[in-house]
């Protein structure tokens, strides 16, 4: 988003049309000429810079397919049966611990999401069970 740019001309021209008067001017123009000075034209811009940065994210990306294309290549289907096990017995420790960790926070959520009517039913079976 690129800022209103205002030049002396157009306070002048305010001025002329009696949107100012002249002694509101040129406080008006001091202040904003500070705040300009303190603030230099903040506008965004295009730079040699973002053309390195978006070059080097390219660079990254087709390193990554290509060391990807050659692994698939060499390892084919071997290993991806096992490598598919192992990760989702990672995600069901991991979800397993992270549930441990804020069990009473997430039921607390879960059960303040549901009807009026099923909160009461949890609440009688857990009284009738003796659990929290």
């Amino acid at each position: 988003m690129t800022g209103l740019r205002i030049t002396k001309a157009d306070v002048a021209r305010a001025v002329a049309q009696g949107l100012l008067r002249e002694e509101q001017a040129a406080p008006l123009w001091k202040a904003w000429s500070e705040r300009r000075a303190d603030a230099p034209d903040a506008a965004p811009r295009f730079s040699i810079t973002h053309v390195l940065y978006y070059l080097g994210g390219m660079i990254a990306i087709g390193a990554m397919t290509l060391f990807m294309n050659l692994g698939w290549e060499r390892f084919a289907d071997s290993l991806l049966f096992p490598f598919a096990l192992t990760l989702i017995g990672l995600a069901i420790v991991a979800a397993g611990i992270w549930w441990q960790r804020n069990e009473a926070r997430l039921s607390a959520a879960l059960r303040a999401r549901l009807p009026a009517g099923w909160r009461e039913l949890l609440q009688t079976r857990h009284e009738s069970l003796g659990t929290d």
